[in-house]
């Protein structure tokens, strides 16, 4: 079962937050638990578009796994060299940032074009499925809106 708890934090000056702690159990095919995903965010100042999203990222979370995708016991002397964490970190934020652009594909795309080398990046790369027009595009509106303003 799902949990969703309230968490309060104490800062070093002594002042009070509260944190949003959401844990998503994770079961095999075979009914056995294998582990649980936490989401933590800072609850007090949240907009209710981040609210939604952070529902909706917990919707989007698995709750089932193939059974034989990870060992079921604990492997205590498992050594994991660095190339190996760095690959799976790497993984890891590309999976959830193709979850967040699909919460907020707007909001994404206004973060990636706030970084000339992630704008240029991307440039690069839509021009190779011929669709870097959409994104000039998208640019060029940008500037009229802020023409506006």
């Amino acid at each position: 079962k799902d949990l969703v708890i309230d968490v309060t934090n104490h800062r070093k000056d002594g002042a009070h937050f509260t944190n949003d702690l959401s844990l998503t159990a994770v079961h095999d095919l075979n009914g056995e638990y294998r582990y649980s995903i936490g989401i933590l965010s800072h609850k007090e100042f949240q907009t209710d578009a981040e609210k939604s999203a952070i529902a909706q990222i917990r919707e989007l979370l698995p709750r089932k796994m193939p059974a034989g995708a990870q060992e079921a016991a604990f492997v205590q002397d498992v050594q994991v060299d660095a190339d190996a964490k760095k690959k799976q970190f790497k993984t890891a934020m590309i999976k959830f940032t193709k979850l967040l652009w699909t919460i907020d594909t707007e909001a994404s795309l206004e973060k990636l074009m706030e970084v000339p080398e992630a704008r240029e990046a991307f440039h690069n790369f839509l021009e190779k499925t011929y669709e870097h027009t959409q994104l000039d595009f998208w640019a060029e509106a940008r500037k009229l809106e802020y023409m506006d303003e």
